[in-house]
């Protein structure tokens, strides 16, 4: 019967190849796993590229709006200012006559 020291050495030369190829395909997994992540962050980087993109588009044709919006309403306000110095002058006119 092996001693006690024996059978660990067996067990040993049996077991470490066993658990070096468990390793090794243990790292190979994480590796592809890793990988697998890293293609899909790079997915995610381009579609938040176009995002962005798609964002610059739209806040230049808000600009563009606002612009346009600013220009008529500044076209209003002179127009209600010409028309309020015309009634104050017919106002003052009207005034004078009567005076």
């Amino acid at each position: 019967m092996p001693t006690v020291d024996e059978r660990l050495v067996q067990i040993e030369t049996k077991m470490i190849p066993d658990l070096r190829d468990d390793m090794r395909r243990g790292f190979a997994d994480v590796a592809a796993s890793l990988d697998r992540i890293e293609k899909r962050f790079e997915q995610i980087d381009g579609r938040f590229d176009q995002t962005d993109k798609r964002l610059e588009r739209l806040e230049s044709r808000v600009e563009r709006l606002d612009e346009k919006i600013d220009r008529g309403f500044m076209w209003i306000v002179s127009a209600q200012f010409t028309m309020m110095v015309i009634f104050i002058g017919a106002l003052v006119a009207a005034l004078l006559r009567t005076s």
